[in-house]
């Protein structure tokens, strides 16, 4: 790969123990580490960044500049994409400035599966000055929160969703308890398609010809699901009906869809015994169900 087509890479791009999000390479183009493996040393890392390190470019962050300035809603709506202040400093309030006041936000104190996760609502922004936000609570009472603290910030609008990291600026007791988001350097805004789906192990109950049988979900998506059973429950083009429970903003919620299945594969577990996963497809989940399924699912496939 000729050099003239990556990118150098600044120490805070790489996280030690992190899956690398792109292949690496050195001054000469040559690979070092593929996107998928993680640097486990520090002092690894020092000896990298010594002989320089670069990735390609990803395709989604490659724009038409020119298309950018006369279609700025079609173009971010529609290939995710990366707002960098340094960049694009005229643009990194748009997709913010589109969101509707009351929105949830995801509050996560690290990155990762590890790190505590909040929720809070937008209250409005200042333009390349903060985000406000109200204070997340937790069983009710509001969380401790102090400035300079870090948080990773996602959220979800129809079917796009945001995530960037930022600090608290202030945090403010009156006349409310709300914060100041220090407003973030850079934005990334993904187009969360229906074909998506976020790894789950859910328990469910499908119903099929008035039988009722215990299964698990294996992914979700807001368009369908993967569902497991110990025996066979149906067959291509059977309809059905499909209940389990999801937690949504620290709250159990159940949803009960009609369902319809699209394909049938038979597997074994680690103990050799049969298991049947069925690709089944939901019909007719209302809206605020929906909306529950897709934030699952953009949290699980936006990336910081």
């Amino acid at each position: 790969m000729r050099i003239d087509d990556l990118i150098p890479l600044r120490k805070m791009d790489l996280e030690l123990g992190k899956p690398l999000r792109w292949s690496v390479y050195d001054t000469h183009g040559v690979l070092l580490l593929a996107r998928g493996n993680s640097v486990d040393s520090a002092h690894k890392l020092e000896v990298l960044f010594d002989k320089g390190l670069f990735r390609s470019p990803r395709r989604e962050q490659m724009y038409d500049r020119a298309r950018l300035e006369t279609e700025p809603e079609k173009t971010a709506l529609n290939k995710n994409y990366r707002y960098l202040h340094d960049r694009d400093k005229g643009k990194l309030v748009y997709p913010v400035a589109k969101l509707p006041i009351g929105i949830v936000f995801s509050l996560q104190t690290n990155a990762g599966d590890s790190g505590e996760r909040y929720v809070c609502r937008y209250i409005g922004y200042q333009e390349e000055k903060s985000i406000l936000v109200s204070n997340p609570l937790l069983d009710g009472r509001l969380v401790p929160c102090r400035d300079g603290q870090s948080f990773y910030v996602r959220c979800f609008n129809g079917k796009t969703a945001l995530a960037f990291k930022a600090h608290i600026a202030k945090a403010h007791l009156v006349p409310f308890p709300y914060l100041h988001l220090a407003f973030p350097k850079d934005i990334e805004v993904m187009k969360v398609r229906e074909s998506y789906r976020a790894d789950v192990d859910i328990i469910a109950l499908a119903q099929f010809g008035g039988v009722n049988a215990a299964a698990r979900i294996g992914n979700l998506g807001f368009g369908g699901a993967q569902i497991l059973a110990g025996s066979p429950i149906g067959k291509k083009g059977d309809n059905g009906r499909l209940s389990f429970r999801v937690n949504f903003e620290g709250n159990d919620v159940y949803i009960k869809t009609a369902i319809s299945i699209c394909s049938r594969t038979q597997l074994e577990n680690d103990a050799g015994d049969p298991v049947y996963a069925y690709g089944v497809q939901f019909k007719g989940l209302i809206r605020e169900h929906k909306a529950m399924i897709m934030n699952l699912v953009y949290q699980a496939n936006v990336e910081l």
